[in-house]
């Protein structure tokens, strides 16, 4: 596995117009917002069927007096990405250290300034090969006063939709 994850910002013209990840980008502005994040009561397979198999659902929760960051929901084409289906799991639980905290970074900015951060990546996985993605984060909230949820659109670089 590789030892550091790079993370390159993108701007939405960085990416294929028919990538899963740019076209929820030209979708998220359009929702409802608290607060600087989408409604969370918006996200539905009726405003979202085209992305949900590249979407990966983030909650934020409190165990054991601390924050963690579970995997709601998981596409199927993430599922596909990964070999294994993460859904139910902390990320906390299952991520690589050098990986964790690089996530827990975007996530913490994403909750302090809410909207959506678009990047590439390489994403190692033990023992398969690397994957180039575009991959974006979206911020959510179910309480209409804080982000409490991400929305993880990841997809292969050649993917389109």
């Amino acid at each position: 596995m590789a030892d550091k994850f790079v993370i390159d910002a993108l701007s939405i013209g960085d990416i294929p117009s028919r990538h899963p990840v740019a076209v929820f980008a030209e979708k998220w502005p359009t929702f409802p917002k608290a607060n600087g994040a989408a409604l969370w009561e918006n996200f539905t397979p009726l405003t979202c069927a085209s992305v949900l198999p590249w979407a990966s659902v983030i909650e934020r929760a409190e165990r054991d007096g601390k924050t963690i960051h579970r995997m709601k929901l998981q596409g199927s084409e993430v599922e596909k990405m990964a070999g294994k289906n993460a859904q139910g799991t902390a990320l906390e639980d299952v991520l690589a250290t050098e990986a964790l905290s690089e996530r827990l970074r975007e996530f913490n900015e994403l909750i302090a300034n809410p909207g959506y951060m678009l990047s590439h990546t390489v994403i190692p996985f033990e023992g398969r090969e690397f994957i180039n993605v575009y991959r974006g984060i979206f911020a959510f909230t179910s309480t209409n006063d804080a982000v409490d949820k991400i929305v993880m659109i990841t997809g292969a670089e050649s993917t389109e939709i």
